[in-house]
C-alpha cells in the first residue's frame, strides 16, 4: 500500500495542508476562500503554483514506467521476465501482478506517448508488435510493402522519409517533452498536473507584488534582469551616457596552407554556416572561401523544421558540398553556439539532431577546427539565410558575381575590411 496511497489518504493529508495554510484561530481553523484544488496550479492560472499529491504521484508512477522499460536496473530486468518475457510491454493488459506493476499500468499509455526512440541497430519493437524495426528493412532500404500491411498510408510515407538502421550500436529510448532526450520530473509532472486557464490577470497581479523591488526607480519595479539592466530609470541613463549600444565583427579569418596526402596543394578553406527561420520556411545558407577569394555558397529548402534542426542540417549539407568539390581540409565557424559545443564534445546533443550530429562526426576528420563567431561577423551566410526565406528553390552560387547583391555588398565590404555593425534600439517603458 505504501507504493499507491488511497485517494483517502491524499486528501487527509492535503487538509492538513489547507488548515496550515490560512490558519487557525480560537474557534479552530479559519474559513478556506479557495479551494485546495485551485491553488495547486501556476500562478498564471490563478493559483499560488503547489501541487496536488496525486499529480506528484502520477508524474513518480510515470518516472517508474521509464526506468522499467529502458531496462536500466535489476529491478527493471526483473519486472519484464516476470510480466512481459514474451510479449511487448504495451501488450499486457492482465489487471493482475504487484501493486508496482498495476501503478505503472495506469500512467502507461500516457509514458508511451512521450517515449520516442533514435534507431540504430533497428532491435527495438516496430509498433507495439513483437517484430524488430530491422525486420521491415531490405537491402538497404524500407520494405514499404511489408510496413503497408502493419501501418495506415500517411504513416508509411512519414517512415519512408527517415534513414533505415544500420550498424550494431544499440537503439536509444529518447523522453521527447525534453530537448536532451533524458526523462526530467519536471516535465512529467507538467503533462499530468491540474491545469487552468491562464488569463493575463493573474499573471499581472503577480507583477504587481512582491517583497524584492527596484529602490533606484521613482515607479517601483519587481527586481527582474530586464529592468535592472535595461529597462529601469538607472540602467536607461547609463546606456544612454555610452551611446547606443553597437557591436562591431570583422569577417576576416586566418587561412594556412596544407598539403593532402597525394602531395597536391590545397587551400585550408573556411566554412561559415547560418539559418533564419520564419515559420513555416527555413533558410539555410552557408559560404565556402578563402580569406579573399569566394569559393562557393548555397541556399537550401527545409520547412516544419526547428531552428536548431535547420542549423545541423545546414551545416551537413555545407561540409556534404566541401567534400564532393574535392576540399580536404577545412575550418567552420558557426554563429550557433549550442551546436559548436555539441560538435565539440562540451554539450549534450539534444534527441532532435542526433542523426544529423553524428553524421558529421563520422566526416569530423576533415574538419579539425569547428569555431563559433558572432552573428555580425557572418553577414555573407546570413544574407543569404535571408534571401532563402523568399525564394522557394535551392540554389548553389560558382562565383562572387552569381550572389545575390546584398551578400555579394556584403562579401565586398568584408574585402576591404570594412566592420560589420548592427545597432540594437532598446525601447523605453
Amino acid at each position: 500500500m505504501a507504493a499507491s496511497p488511497p485517494k483517502a489518504v491524499f486528501k487527509e493529508l492535503e487538509g492538513i495542508f489547507a488548515n496550515f495554510l490560512w490558519g487557525s484561530g480560537d474557534n479552530g481553523p479559519k474559513h478556506h476562500w479557495i479551494r485546495w484544488k485551485d491553488l495547486c496550479v501556476e500562478r498564471e492560472e490563478g493559483g499560488v503554483g503547489l501541487r496536488l499529491l496525486e499529480d506528484i504521484h502520477r508524474a513518480f508512477s510515470i518516472k517508474l514506467w521509464w526506468n522499467f522499460r529502458s531496462k536500466s536496473s535489476l529491478w527493471a530486468s526483473f519486472m519484464h521476465a516476470k510480466f512481459c518475457r514474451v510479449v511487448h510491454p504495451n501488450l499486457v493488459f492482465s489487471e493482475k501482478g504487484s501493486e508496482g506493476w498495476r501503478r505503472m499500468g495506469k500512467v502507461r499509455a500516457l509514458a508511451e506517448r512521450n517515449i520516442g526512440w533514435i534507431i540504430r541497430s533497428g532491435n527495438v519493437n516496430f509498433c507495439v508488435s513483437d517484430h524488430k524495426v530491422a525486420d521491415f528493412v531490405h537491402g538497404g532500404s524500407w520494405d514499404v510493402c511489408k510496413i503497408s500491411q502493419r501501418v495506415p498510408p500517411d504513416i508509411v510515407a512519414e517512415i519512408g522519409q527517415l534513414h533505415p538502421p544500420g550498424g550494431s550500436l544499440p537503439d536509444l529510448m529518447v523522453w521527447r517533452p525534453e530537448p536532451s532526450g533524458r526523462f526530467s520530473l519536471k516535465t512529467a509532472f507538467f503533462l499530468v498536473r491540474h491545469h487552468s486557464r491562464p488569463t493575463p490577470l493573474f499573471k499581472r497581479i503577480w507583477q504587481l507584488g512582491g517583497p524584492s523591488r527596484c529602490s533606484c526607480c521613482t515607479s517601483p519595479e519587481i527586481e527582474t534582469t530586464e529592468h535592472v539592466f535595461c529597462e529601469g530609470a538607472m540602467a536607461r541613463f547609463v546606456w544612454q551616457f555610452f551611446g547606443a549600444p553597437i557591436w562591431a565583427g570583422s569577417e576576416r579569418g586566418e587561412v594556412r596552407e596544407q598539403k593532402d596526402c597525394g602531395g597536391s596543394s590545397m587551400p585550408f578553406d573556411l566554412l561559415r554556416g547560418d539559418t533564419v527561420v520564419q515559420d513555416p520556411v527555413s533558410g539555410l545558407s552557408g559560404t565556402v572561401r578563402v580569406v579573399g577569394p569566394f569559393l562557393f555558397g548555397h541556399i537550401e529548402v527545409e520547412s516544419g523544421i526547428s531552428h536548431r534542426l535547420a542549423e545541423a542540417r545546414a551545416l551537413l549539407f555545407g561540409v556534404n558540398l566541401c567534400l564532393q568539390r574535392g576540399i580536404a581540409t577545412f575550418d567552420v565557424e558557426m554563429d550557433s553556439l549550442t551546436l559548436v559545443r555539441i560538435l565539440n564534445r562540451l554539450a549534450h546533443c539534444p534527441w532532435g539532431i542526433h542523426t544529423e550530429v553524428q553524421q558529421l562526426m563520422a566526416v569530423a576528420s576533415y574538419f579539425p577546427r569547428i569555431l563559433h563567431c558572432y552573428h555580425q561577423a557572418n553577414q555573407v551566410a546570413d544574407m543569404l539565410a535571408n534571401t532563402r526565406c523568399q525564394r522557394a528553390r535551392d540554389e548553389i552560387y560558382l562565383a562572387a558575381a552569381e550572389l545575390p547583391w546584398l551578400a555579394r555588398g556584403a562579401l565586398f565590404l568584408d574585402r576591404l575590411g570594412m566592420p560589420s555593425l548592427r545597432q540594437f534600439v532598446i525601447r523605453k517603458g
